[in-house]
């Protein structure tokens, strides 16, 4: 009986086989490499194909900088989802004044460093050393205030300057270069000046003014407001969550209940019988 003629060469059959694998091959190569090399891609294809935010953390002590998926424990939650469990992010949607970075094709990505709770982006950054910078150089009467204290001046309100003034004089003594004490007039005329400044001063031509930026722009201005909105609404989910607890407890107990009074009733018509 001779045997059967294929269609096709085996030659072909082989040739086509051997391709595939080798093909095969090559793709799970170029997916290990880049989940080896750029696994940070896979988070980047996660939120651009399901529409949701990226965090970008940075560890404010190595420098060390993780993509991160924007995911909750609980829908409707205010707080975003630390893989790693030691930190807390707020999602921007329950703060004022966040803008994120645009990444391009619906990718919006939020930079949080390992000790703040809200994100900052570089705006609100160069705002701040914009601030800072003007500071040093115009107003010498200041200069005895380190880059914190200078920053809570700078957004100070005016009718708290008098006894803010008197507090840090009275702690840092301050003298100019001459040995001349600092005047408490001088330092609040000098701080009145300075967040005049500030709010026409501008980071750059194209951006807003460096006052607006470091403060107006920065969701840490409103935190005390946004934290109670935020705390609010995570001991209503946590009531939620108890209140569905609650309820499925009285459902095993009445389901218990009846099951029990379904038992007792045929063991007495079977005693009956």
């Amino acid at each position: 009986m001779a045997l059967p003629v294929l269609p096709i060469p085996l030659e072909w059959i082989i040739a086509d086989q051997t391709a595939f694998i080798i093909v095969v091959v090559i793709l799970l190569w170029f997916i290990f490499d880049i989940k080896r090399f750029a696994k940070e891609a896979f988070v980047i294809r996660w939120g651009r194909k399901n529409d949701a935010p990226i965090l970008l953390r940075e560890d404010i002590g190595t420098g060390l900088t993780q993509l991160i998926k924007g995911e909750k424990e609980q829908k409707g939650s205010p707080i975003f989802k630390d893989p790693a469990g030691n930190e807390i992010y707020i999602d921007p949607s329950y703060l004022h004044n966040t803008r994120p970075q645009n990444w391009g094709n619906g990718l919006m990505v939020h930079h949080y460093a390992t000790s703040q709770y809200t994100p900052l982006t570089t705006v609100n950054a160069l705002g701040l050393n914009k601030c800072v910078e003007i500071g040093r150089k115009h107003f010498p009467e200041l200069n005895f205030l380190n880059d914190r204290n200078l920053m809570a001046f700078a957004k100070m309100r005016r009718d708290h300057l008098d006894h803010n003034v008197r507090t840090v004089l009275r702690r840092f003594e301050p003298e100019y270069e001459d040995g001349t004490p600092v005047e408490k007039d001088d330092v609040k005329n000098a701080v009145i000046e300075f967040q005049n400044t500030l709010k026409k001063a501008r980071i750059n031509m194209e951006a807003i003014p460096a006052w607006d930026a470091a403060f107006a722009a920065n969701p840490i201005t409103h935190m005390i407001a946004d934290l109670g909105q935020v705390v609010s609404l995570i001991e209503q989910l946590i009531e939620a969550k108890w209140a569905r607890k609650f309820q499925l407890m009285t459902y095993v107990i009445m389901f218990c209940m009846v099951a029990g009074i379904v038992g007792i009733v045929i063991y007495v018509i079977s005693m009956a019988k």
